[in-house]
């Protein structure tokens, strides 16, 4: 797209060029030099992931396929917060977090991806599907001493419902934070002002904090699929150098912060 490209001059393009503008503001600003370099670094590390083989037997297609999804909702999440809009890149960095952890629960269980593949063949096989495919199904995977990351339960525990407080499901922690109520004077009778509030919802807000930390939480979710995928292949991540990358993240942008803050719920 040239820099001189003009979005239509409707509603939808004046919101997709603000997007866009928001969008190089954050790719360039100094206050996310950091995020973005490793935004960028979990992309190359998850891409040069995909174009290996994983070695262990257990790393079925369907393993990859997940990895494959999850990289494209990453993608989804890193430009949805870029442009602003918050609570979206929150869901959509949940569909990344889940695509993860549906890729460890087959590499665990591979029949799994039967049961996976035959998600539609009837209600029964839907429910199926339903039951073996959960979030609190892959927490229960990941307890020492069935795995090698001691605090991977709690870390993605916490940053699941994270997400989901904060946008990954339509509550008030997605919505009060990003509206506003302003007040109007309806009408003067007399010495009797009638006021009306009315409510207004923020698409896309770069509040400094709270922008800040869906930038972090988008960044958090791909360092912990990382993670994940590091316990299904450790040999190649230990070959390729990504297991340096994955520890650094870690401590950067999540141990300090997120690492036995609260209590997992789920």
């Amino acid at each position: 797209m040239s820099d001189d490209f003009k979005w239509p001059e409707d509603g939808l393009g004046d919101f997709l060029q603000t997007a866009e503008s928001g969008t190089r503001h954050v790719a360039t600003h100094p206050d996310y030099a950091t995020e973005y370099h490793y935004l960028s670094l979990i992309n190359d590390l998850s891409a040069l992931l995909l174009q290996a083989d994983l070695r262990s037997d257990a790393a079925s297609v369907l393993t990859r396929t997940m990895l494959s999804r999850f990289r494209g909702a990453y993608f989804g999440a890193a430009r949805l917060i870029m442009g602003g809009q918050i609570p979206e890149a929150y869901m959509v960095a949940r569909g990344a977090l889940e695509a993860g952890l549906f890729g460890y629960i087959v590499f665990r269980s591979p029949d799994l991806e039967r049961v996976w593949s035959n998600r539609h063949d009837s209600i029964e096989t839907v429910n199926e599907c339903r039951d073996a495919f959960t979030a609190s199904k892959a927490f229960r995977l990941l307890k020492p001493p069935a795995v090698t990351d001691p605090y991977i339960e709690n870390d993605l525990r916490y940053l699941y419902d994270d997400l989901i407080d904060h946008g990954g499901h339509p509550n008030v922690g997605a919505v009060k934070p990003h509206s506003r109520e302003e007040k109007y004077i309806e009408r003067i009778e007399g010495n009797t002002a009638t006021v009306v509030t009315r409510g207004s919802v923020l698409f896309i807000n770069y509040d400094a904090i709270t922008h800040h930390r869906c930038v972090r939480r988008v960044v958090q979710t791909g360092i912990g699929v990382l993670r994940l995928y590091e316990m299904i292949d450790p040999q190649f991540f230990r070959d390729n150098g990504l297991d340096k990358h994955v520890v650094e993240a870690t401590q950067v942008l999540w141990r300090e912060e997120i690492h036995h803050v609260k209590p997992p719920r789920r």
